[in-house]
């Protein structure tokens, strides 16, 4: 080729002595270039497309077979309580858990409860070591307000009538007035053969003068 179709030089050429290329030419290969590079995009741009609209479909199809599941499952009554615990059933373990716990053979004191007299007299409440103590033997000592022929008597002073009147009833029912002038809760011999109601006047005794 000639130099002057530029497609030869000299190694001793520069490149201002080139011959540049025609405009037309390079236009056609720019125009060529911006063709191939966009068919290129296109194409990928749709493949692209494609394959994210299947995805889509396929994770529509799962939502909707899931939408399905989960309304045939509430349909079925058993499936809702499923790993819920009844109350009773909890409250049952507990209880089996305690007694688990508590050591076998382990015996319980009963405790003893005041007496309406223990409670007029204001006498302390039992502790522990009485408790243990009346397990021991049947004791011998009851208290004088529990006397069966004064325990009418007791009753007239804890209803609150005067010490004097009750102890003249005692006089007249043939007993010894000394004895009202202690303690309700003082602890006296029990009387042998002694029951509620026997000796004095028995039970219920009034004074004179009520109504």
């Amino acid at each position: 080729m000639s130099p002057s179709d530029g497609a030869a030089c000299t190694p001793h050429s520069t490149l201002a002595a080139a011959t540049p290329l025609p405009p037309a030419k390079v236009t056609l290969l720019l125009n060529n270039f911006v063709l191939t590079t966009t068919r290129f995009l296109n194409a990928f741009a749709a493949a692209a497309d494609e394959k994210i609209r299947i995805v889509s479909d396929k994770i529509t199809d799962m939502e909707v077979m899931m939408s399905i599941l989960e309304a045939k499952l509430s349909s079925v009554p058993e499936v809702e309580n499923v790993g819920e615990t009844p109350q009773h059933e909890q409250q049952q373990e507990q209880q089996e858990q305690q007694q688990q716990d508590t050591p076998p053979n382990t015996p319980v004191e009963p405790q003893s409860t005041p007496t309406e007299n223990d409670v007029a007299a204001g006498a302390p409440p039992p502790t522990s070591e009485s408790t243990s103590q009346a397990l021991v033997p049947i004791s011998t000592k009851i208290p004088a307000s529990e006397h069966p022929d004064y325990k009418p008597f007791f009753k007239l002073l804890k209803i609150g009538a005067p010490l004097g009147a009750v102890q003249q009833k005692v006089v007249a029912a043939g007993l010894d007035p000394a004895f009202m002038e202690q303690e309700p809760t003082n602890m006296i011999d029990k009387p042998e053969g002694g029951e509620d109601g026997e000796g004095g006047e028995g039970g219920e005794v009034e004074l004179e003068g009520e109504e």
